[in-house]
């Protein structure tokens, strides 16, 4: 890579909202040989603008999406150049390109395993990347390098794992250098990560955490009052608790301590063991930010 060129990406990781970098780099591209990829990035500069306008406007200019797919479908490697991403047929979601770069990716952990590096050194980072895991997931802590943690937005799990596994997983969370700060949305779905001796780590190393899904992870009262003592469930915006084993001592002391909380837009409490008095507590200070049924 050239330094001009290293120069122009650095701009547009620098204000990645502005399009005029965005249009320097492509102009650049042209002047390189790169035509299509320099076209590919005005046309979808153009559409981002377009596509939250009036759909008549939309409809005037639908030659822009139809050449955007074009390009997609007949130069994908010209589009993609320089973007060191790929994903097996089938398994997840292909990426999304906006405004002429990689924005959204879903990798499962192998993809991780062998990508994330190359995606945390993509000048502007993509806005999103989650990443898929179950029974793999240790196999994250053991072989992807230090870099590839600062990319990650979002992690989600929905396969049980053996307790060493688990065991494992808390300790690597607990690692002081294992940090995730882009991290916003944490999500174990039937057990498949235990919260056991976590609650300090979800505190210290994930410090953009906004959105907690516990779905059927046999979360207790102990449990929730843990991660109150934290301070973790105060700064999320988002918190899914369904199908847990909490009772009326945690919803009441989650009406307490979140009922004056400016982070919480709601709270999912179905399919506990909460009775009408713990009900009324969350009623009372939570009102319809709280769903019980």
């Amino acid at each position: 890579m050239s330094p001009d060129e290293d120069a122009l990406l650095n701009g547009i990781a620098a204000d990645p909202a502005a399009d005029l970098p965005r249009l320097v780099y492509a102009d650049w591209l042209e002047e390189h040989g790169q035509e299509l990829r320099a076209e590919f990035i005005r046309i979808q500069c153009e559409i981002a603008k377009l596509e939250v306008g009036p759909r008549d406007l939309i409809n005037r200019n639908v030659h822009l999406w139809r050449r955007q797919q074009e390009l997609l479908d007949g130069h994908m490697d010209a589009v993609l150049e320089g973007v060191p991403f790929t994903t097996r047929a089938g398994q997840v979601p292909g990426p999304r390109l906006h405004r002429g770069f990689l924005d959204e990716v879903v990798l499962d952990h192998d993809d991780f395993t062998l990508q994330g590096e190359a995606l945390s050194r993509l000048r502007p980072r993509p806005s999103e990347v989650r990443v898929n895991s179950g029974g793999g997931y240790p196999q994250i802590m053991d072989s992807a390098p230090e870099s590839a943690y600062e990319v990650v937005t979002a992690l989600f799990f929905d396969q049980e794992v053996s307790d060493s596994a688990s065991a494992e997983f808390e300790l690597s969370l607990q690692e002081p250098d294992r940090m995730w700060p882009r991290l916003h949305t944490f999500t174990s779905i039937n057990g498949a990560v235990s919260l056991a001796s976590t609650s300090d780590a979800f505190r210290a190393n994930m410090p953009r955490l906004k959105t907690l899904n516990l779905h059927g992870s046999a979360v207790n009262d102990n449990d929730v009052i843990d991660l109150l003592n934290a301070g973790v469930l105060q700064r999320l915006s988002h918190i899914s608790l369904i199908e847990n084993a909490i009772g009326d001592q945690a919803a009441i002391e989650l009406a307490d301590r979140l009922g004056n909380s400016p982070n919480l837009k709601e709270l999912d409490l179905r399919r506990n063991g909460i009775t009408t008095v713990g009900q009324a507590a969350l009623l009372a200070r939570l009102g319809s930010k709280v769903i019980l049924f």
